[in-house]
């Protein structure tokens, strides 16, 4: 059924199926439990969705491309699917309740109530900087994918995993720096790598060298790895390179150079 307000309800009136894309605001009513997969998304002129406190579900890529600037998580939501936030550019904070037992927000950043799991970096927060609190152990997939304002981010002690397509199309993310006392991760000329050296994270966006040979011993490039980095025109491979991660030269070409050779 449908809402006066534009909004598609199931028949028993508990899940919000999808929207009025050209709308700016939505009060969702009372008897909503559950926002559906991708209710809101590409609703590029939304800014702001008030949810009941009956919501206790938020379905993946329930507002993926839309334009929301904040959302607030309210005490009984406990499952928030993949991409729910993706590619919201505007989205500049997420707050949740106190008395919510599953999430926490920290200066607007999304994590599990623990706070283990870094789950969301909002796109549209401004902040150039980001230093990953103490207590994080792990980067939930995607959780900084697209942040475009992002410049530097510092590494914790205790993290020990990245996941996939964390940093793709963080075009403006120039370095990565680790805590010295963390096990998981180092540095070597200031790219990005495993403890052991055998896999490339993160490749830096602003480093000028026109060449770059990976290491012999490296066995894995990353996800994204190279992404925008405009300086690069050739890239050695070793020997021990047993795979290469979807995207891992992707959109290394701009006004200064393009990647001619990578070689093997």
């Amino acid at each position: 059924m449908k809402t006066k307000a534009g909004l598609t309800l199931s028949s028993d009136k508990k899940v919000l199926i999808s929207c009025d894309r050209e709308a700016k605001k939505f009060e969702i009513p009372d008897s909503v439990t559950t926002i559906d997969d991708g209710a809101f998304a590409f609703c590029i002129d939304l800014k702001s969705v008030k949810c009941p406190s009956s919501l206790t579900a938020i379905g993946g890529q329930a507002f993926a491309y839309s334009g929301i600037t904040s959302f607030y998580i309210g005490e009984h939501v406990s499952s928030i699917g993949d991409g729910a936030f993706a590619n919201c550019y505007d989205l500049e904070k997420i707050r949740v309740s106190p008395k919510n037992k599953y999430y926490r927000s920290i200066e607007g950043v999304l994590f599990n109530k623990a706070n283990t799991v870094l789950i969301y970096y909002p796109q549209g927060k401004e902040d150039p900087f980001y230093k990953i609190p103490p207590p994080v152990t792990q980067l939930f997939p995607a959780a900084f994918l697209d942040c475009r304002n992002l410049k530097a981010l510092h590494i914790n002690e205790k993290l020990q995993d990245i996941a996939t397509y964390n940093f793709l199309d963080c075009y403006d993310l120039q370095r990565i720096t680790v805590d010295e006392k963390n096990t998981c991760f180092s540095l070597r000329d200031d790219v990005l790598f495993d403890c052991n050296q055998m896999i490339l994270l993160l490749y830096p966006r602003d480093k000028e060298d026109r060449t770059y040979t990976v290491p012999e011993g490296v066995q894995d490039i990353h996800v994204g790895s190279f992404n925008y980095n405009f300086f690069l025109t050739s890239i050695t491979l070793p020997d021990s390179v047993i795979a290469l991660g979807p995207m891992c030269f992707c959109k290394c070409s701009g006004n200064a150079a393009q990647i001619a050779t990578v070689s093997m």
